[in-house]
């Protein structure tokens, strides 16, 4: 890679060519702005007798040759052979390094010197130039693992893509879906485990308020089975013997359903504390 000559009159030469070549081409005076050897004679970089980057790839295929290639030995002006400044040739064609002093039939003095001749009536813009489709760079793109080389010849050099990455996207795009549906199976899993939970409590709710009434019964009937006995032990004495056993038997009937709530009580807490646990 060379840098851009100091000589204001040699670089505007090399801008027009660059510009000619890329349309988009912006010159920075610094040190990283660079032009690759093999646009010159001998493919090697600028050299005292040729100073000038004469080679530039087309989209179409073949180069863009300029025929000034250097400040020494200016020709003679030839009327019968005009020759524009660039023309398009294959690789296989041989360089012509020769510059005649006539464009589109204008005649140039032939005392002025060629690089004048070369910015005044050229000034290398007088071809629409197509945009260079292979860029003289090294590029590397992450994460598309895109390979950019650098291209000398009209050869096209093909862009190789590794599937690399789109594989380890695709493979961690699997794993977050397979989370997703594990999460999705636990979230269901949970509110099926709540509703059962709920359903559970709901029927022991109902089930202690059930017995609740139902003790509440059994104490309205002793006290009537109590005010009973004493008009029966007021009407006769024979039946205060059944009436006992009677009211022994309620007694016993009403500790059977206390000690019933009292069971259906501890389930619900044991329930709800599997629960508890659960969630």
């Amino acid at each position: 890679m060379h840098r851009f000559p100091a000589d204001l009159r040699l670089r505007k030469v090399w801008i027009q060519r660059c510009k000619n070549a890329r349309l988009n081409f912006v010159f920075v005076n610094s040190d990283q702005t660079r032009k690759c050897g093999v646009h010159f004679v001998g493919r090697g970089g600028p050299t005292k007798g040729d100073p000038f980057p004469c080679f530039f790839i087309q989209a179409a295929g073949g180069e863009n040759v300029y025929k000034l290639t250097t400040l020494e030995n200016e020709p003679q002006a030839d009327e019968k052979n005009s020759t524009p400044e660039t023309e398009e040739m294959s690789d296989n064609r041989s360089l012509d390094l020769s510059f005649e002093n006539e464009a589109d039939g204008l005649l140039v003095d032939s005392s002025a010197s060629l690089l004048d001749v070369s910015l005044r009536l050229n000034d290398y813009g007088r071809f629409t130039p197509v945009p260079a489709i292979i860029r003289h760079q090294y590029e590397q793109v992450q994460p598309e693992m895109v390979f950019v080389g650098t291209q000398t010849d009209d050869t096209r050099v093909p862009r190789s893509t590794s599937t690399q990455t789109s594989t380890e996207i695709r493979q961690l795009g699997y794993k977050w879906i397979g989370l997703a549906s594990t999460l999705r199976m636990y979230g269901m899993i949970r509110r099926h485990l709540v509703a059962a939970i709920t359903v559970a409590a709901t029927v022991a709710a109902a089930a202690a308020e059930i017995l609740l009434l139902l003790r509440q019964l059994l104490v309205l009937l002793l006290l009537l089975l109590l005010l009973l006995l004493l008009l029966l032990l007021l009407l006769q004495l024979l039946l205060i013997l059944p009436l006992i056993l009677l009211l022994l038997l309620l007694l016993l009937l009403l500790m059977l359903l206390l000690l019933l709530q009292l069971l259906l009580q501890q389930l619900l807490i044991l329930v709800l504390l599997e629960c508890s646990e659960l969630l």
